[in-house]
């Protein structure tokens, strides 16, 4: 599979916010969906006014995956990855990823922070990605768990 990377053209975004909120009403547990995008065309283009990056994942032209980033004081936040539920396991989200890290090299920022509810089982895929658990907090009666890594520390 031929997965190329770019980032998203407003032409895109309606498209992102569909994908976004369909990947995130997938259940990741026995208890059922733990979080909902919610995610719509008007947030998207309030976030892109804040300095949001979005970028998509695409086979053949259709678009399978998107991350997002943004800033977050003098770090940034890495949010909203999403990958449509028949592409998962096919390395689709760890080059997107991995694309959007070196990406965020050119930003000038020293850190890079994703959060995650620990029920997702999540922790261990980021790791695998360079990330280490800096947090572990309850939010909304659910353990979530704040992950980083230094940018400038990142291979080319």
């Amino acid at each position: 599979m031929d997965i190329s990377i770019r980032p998203a053209k407003p032409e895109n975004f309606a498209l992102v916010a569909e994908l976004t909120n369909h990947s995130y009403t997938v259940p990741y547990a026995p208890s059922g969906r733990i979080t909902r995008a919610n995610d719509s065309l008007d947030n998207i283009k309030n976030e892109i006014k804040e300095g949001a990056k979005i970028f998509v994942a695409e086979v053949a032209e259709k678009i399978i995956g998107t991350a997002r980033y943004k800033p977050r004081g003098n770090d940034l936040l890495l949010y909203k990855l999403a990958v449509d539920p028949e592409r998962r396991r096919q390395g689709v989200g760890s080059k997107l990823v991995k694309y959007i890290l070196q990406e965020m090299k050119t930003t000038g920022a020293d850190q890079v922070m994703i959060e995650v509810a620990e029920e997702k089982g999540l922790t261990l895929y980021y790791e695998s990605l360079g990330f280490k658990i800096t947090k572990r907090y309850l939010h909304k009666g659910r353990y979530e768990v704040q992950m980083s890594q230094t940018i400038t520390a990142l291979p080319a």
